[in-house]
């Protein structure tokens, strides 16, 4: 019973850091994005 314990906490914590970096993830390409379209990297001028 104690090994199945184990298995389902380590399962919860990796769905958590699973979550967490999807959420990091997702708020980088947003900050990416504005600045992008801002045109603040540089990339695009002509």
């Amino acid at each position: 019973m104690s090994f199945c314990y184990i298995y389902l906490s380590d399962l919860n914590l990796m769905i958590y850091q699973i979550g967490w970096a999807a959420l990091a993830a997702i708020f980088t390409f947003s900050i990416a994005m504005v600045v992008w379209g801002r045109n603040g990297d540089g990339s695009i001028d002509i």
